[in-house]
């Protein structure tokens, strides 16, 4: 039995830290991409899709650093305590008469599970109130208003800052536009 779980616990440790070790790399490298305008620049920095990346790099970013590589020590630790304490252990340490223990701890562990499953979803605890935290709130003395951080889920979760931001980006490249070519009429009358 002992030998069936460390197998279990090995090939399944190494397949779920392959996993997160690379799950976590590309969510980090998409958001690389993304900040390289790897989409295209109207697709970079500051857009939706870079918004995306940020949430999947916030998982990502534990999932290569720390949990993935963590699993290793899980392997060695499993192992190696295993070994340590497997001469300790009776040969039939199970006894048939006393299943009934286990299937009383198994029901108590579904129930306080069920509980505290319904107990959250009945007081609404974790859910994220949007109108309230989807602000940075101004300091004291501060004149400008609160910013925006992520879309209100009322409006379809696309706000319309990333519109206004289109249009500034646009105004903003006339404006250089129209200096660049001042600038070189300037250049053209001095010589």
């Amino acid at each position: 039995a002992l030998g069936g779980m460390l197998i279990g616990a090995l090939v399944s440790g190494f397949m779920l830290a392959i996993f997160m070790a690379n799950a976590g790399g590309a969510w980090d490298n998409a958001k690389k991409w993304i900040e390289a305008s790897g989409l295209g620049s109207d697709k970079a920095k500051g857009t939706k899709y870079h918004h995306a990346t940020i949430v999947g790099d916030t998982i990502g970013d534990p999932f290569k650093d720390t949990s993935g590589p963590a699993l290793n020590i899980l392997i060695k630790l499993m192992t190696m305590m295993s070994i340590l304490f497997a001469p300790i252990y009776p040969q039939k340490a199970f006894d048939e008469e006393w299943w009934w223990v286990g299937f009383i701890i198994f029901v108590v562990f579904f129930i306080i599970a069920g509980g505290l499953w319904g107990w959250m979803r009945h007081t609404g605890f974790g859910k994220i109130d949007y109108k309230t935290v989807n602000t940075i709130d101004k300091e004291d003395g501060d004149d400008e208003e609160a910013l925006e951080l992520v879309p209100n889920k009322g409006d379809g979760g696309h706000g319309t800052s990333y519109q206004d931001s289109a249009q500034e980006i646009e105004s903003l490249r006339r404006q250089l536009n129209e200096a660049q070519e001042t600038i070189a009429k300037l250049k053209n009358q001095q010589s």
